[in-house]
């Protein structure tokens, strides 16, 4: 329950859960750029690392990209925390149309 307040204020604050999702992406796209991809997509920097983790948070990521160990184990935390976050923010939004 503490978890669920820090992120979107138990579904009243949406602009938490989007500053966590934001926050998730990036550090997870500095980690993709420093131990995830096996081979790196072309050019090499950390706006192509943003990018591909930007997808992985919608699972719109493509075949072509080789992941290590660590990178597989990142793609699947932003697959789970990204539409949580996304979902966590849609609903505090719809509670201020609400009222």
């Amino acid at each position: 329950m503490t978890a669920y307040w820090l992120v979107s204020g138990y579904g009243l604050r949406a602009w938490r859960a989007l500053t966590c999702l934001i926050a998730v992406t990036a550090t997870l796209a500095l980690v993709f750029h420093l131990v995830g991809f096996a081979r790196p997509p072309q050019p090499v920097s950390y706006r192509t690392s943003l990018l591909y983790a930007l997808r992985a948070t919608l699972s719109l990521t493509d075949g072509e990209v080789q992941l290590t160990a660590w990178g597989k184990l990142l793609q699947a935390v932003l697959r789970l925390t990204g539409p949580v976050l996304l979902s966590l923010a849609l609903l505090a939004l719809r509670g201020r149309v609400k009222r």
